[in-house]
């Protein structure tokens, strides 16, 4: 019975799209916490409206929860960056388990990624390891590179409530699960 439970904490179901109650693995590292499905559910909603179609960047993609879920939903394609190389490996896997064809992983640090990349993306998810406190450093990144289209959404997920953002990201929603803090703004 416990190697059953241990499977399914090791596991997250996408809430909704073509992948719909399919299950993603993702391996039990220290600083990695999927966003939770009540969490991913209204970050969706609020998403709905935009996310078909949309280029979509996951920074700090650990389990991929958002990066899937967006794919699943019609966004034309996904970036995940993880620094985590079983994480990589973990999320390379279930992309051919899904058989994703729209996406790209890098195994690299966030930082690195966003210093030398031309892309540029019509959503940005930005959930960051607790406790490292770099939120306005890449925001920072973000704008000063033009990564984020204008009008475009960034996604973030915090332990922290209040963190100091650039003028030109706008609040347009925010929430509180547990100890779980999540924004979405957009630039202007």
């Amino acid at each position: 019975m416990s190697f059953y439970f241990v499977t399914l904490k090791n596991q997250i179901r996408i809430i909704g799209g073509q992948w719909r109650g399919r299950k993603i693995t993702f391996l039990p590292e220290k600083n990695l916490r999927p966003t939770l499905d009540r969490i991913r559910e209204t970050l969706f909603n609020w998403l709905a409206p935009v996310i078909w179609q949309s280029s979509c960047l996951d920074l700090f993609a650990g389990s991929g929860a958002l990066g899937f879920e967006a794919l699943s939903r019609g966004a034309k394609e996904m970036i995940f960056i993880e620094n985590n190389k079983a994480s990589y490996d973990q999320l390379i896997t279930n992309s051919k388990i899904l058989q994703c064809k729209n996406a790209n992983f890098y195994l690299l640090q966030a930082e690195n990624f966003l210093l030398n990349t031309e892309n540029k993306f019509n959503i940005i998810f930005l959930d960051p390891p607790f406790g490292e406190n770099i939120i306005t450093h890449i925001c920072s990144l973000i704008l000063e590179k033009k990564i984020l289209l204008t009008n475009g959404y960034l996604y973030i997920e915090s332990e922290l409530s209040d963190f100091k953002l650039p003028k030109e990201l706008v609040l347009l929603k925010e929430k509180k699960a547990g100890n779980v803090h999540y924004f979405l703004f957009t630039l202007t």
